[in-house]
């Protein structure tokens, strides 16, 4: 039986792709070793798009003006630069009232972008470029631990981590923001009071870490200008110490986060990357999507959502839930005095 997995691995092999939206120049080479501030590849986007209509200057039909340029696709000019011109008895030309790059020819018009903007993307973690993708950007590689979430807000930061154990099993308070300086990346257990998120901005933090969050808080955290990654989900059920463990023994230590808003049903979850330090062991996980007894998971559904729990039993006959839902299922012990049995589509495996 098949389940997602959202993974929790304390050392794998990372390999993740820093990609421009635009084609652009790659600045660094296969085998270079990088870190979050370093500039990877950049690109020139148009501050605006400047259309002239070289039918209608030349008095001739579109499919005729093609042969009269005088300039190529790709060349800057300057305001007063001949575009495309007629010559003989009845000379006529066309010229650019503004300066720009010609960046398009098509149906007898000539497309200008004015006022080129220079995008550059930076790498966001340490590790190596493992593979340059032509145009666009790389693909980098690290050692170290991965934690995946649920939910992102869309966002990219990297800061040393502070998970605490105290602050991880309650929700945040303002007592608590008081403590958080400038830069680190915060973990706590849930956020229900907007005032907190408020005073984070304020603090200067480079990303949160948390378990829950409050539904009529999602606007708030939207607008943020850090990451926000939730291990849990929305809602106002009580964080699970279990998804913070790894977290609280690396606390100290250099983490980058990337707030993907990807979906729990999706390929790409929000994550945090902890690189692996010098002298530190590598035993590699694999992501495995087979769900087994003994497993970890954690609850997607129903009275327990978000809470994670033990695989202990996983029946070979579909089971009807009180919905009406025929599916496979797994018996799952959330503490030593209560199990619960829950469709394996509502289940993610935490490796």
């Amino acid at each position: 039986m098949v389940a997602k997995v959202l993974g929790m691995s304390a050392m794998i092999n990372i390999r993740r792709a820093r990609r421009l939206p635009i084609p652009g120049n790659v600045l660094v080479h296969k085998g270079q070793s990088i870190n979050p501030e370093d500039e990877i590849a950049e690109a020139n986007v148009p501050g605006k798009i400047f259309k002239l209509d070289l039918a209608r200057g030349l008095a001739l039909p579109e499919d005729e003006v093609g042969s009269c340029l005088v300039r190529k696709v790709g060349e800057d000019l300057e305001a007063g630069d001949i575009v495309a011109q007629i010559e003989g008895t009845f000379p006529r030309l066309v010229r650019t009232p503004v300066s720009g790059q010609l960046v398009d020819y098509h149906d007898g018009q000539a497309v200008l972008a004015t006022g080129m903007n220079r995008i550059v993307l930076q790498a966001e973690m340490i590790g190596e470029v493992e593979e340059v993708i032509p145009e666009y950007g790389v693909v980098v590689h690290c050692l170290g631990s991965l934690i995946q979430g649920v939910w992102g807000n869309g966002k990219i930061g990297f800061g040393e981590l502070h998970a605490d154990s105290e602050l991880i099993a309650k929700p945040l308070e303002l007592d608590d923001v008081d403590l958080a300086e400038p830069g680190q990346i915060l973990a706590a257990g849930a956020c229900f009071d907007p005032s907190s998120l408020a005073r984070l901005s304020e603090k200067g933090i480079s990303g949160l870490i948390l378990g829950v969050l409050a539904p009529q808080l999602l606007p708030d955290v939207l607008a943020l200008p850090f990451p926000v990654v939730l291990l849990q989900g929305v809602g106002g059920f009580q964080p699970d110490p279990k998804r913070f463990e790894l977290m609280t023994a690396l606390s100290g230590k250099t983490a980058f986060v990337n707030a993907d808003q990807g979906e729990v049903f999706g390929n790409k979850h929000p994550e945090v990357i902890i690189p692996l330090d010098e002298g530190d062991t590598l035993v590699e996980e694999k992501l495995q999507d087979e769900i087994a007894v003994g497993q970890q998971v954690m609850m997607l559904s129903g009275a327990a959502v978000g809470c994670s729990g033990e695989v202990l039993e996983l029946p070979e006959k579909p089971v009807k839930f009180k919905t009406g839902l025929i599916s496979q299922s797994a018996v799952i012990r959330l503490s030593a005095e209560e199990t619960i049995t829950i469709p394996i589509q509502n289940l993610i495996i935490l490796r």
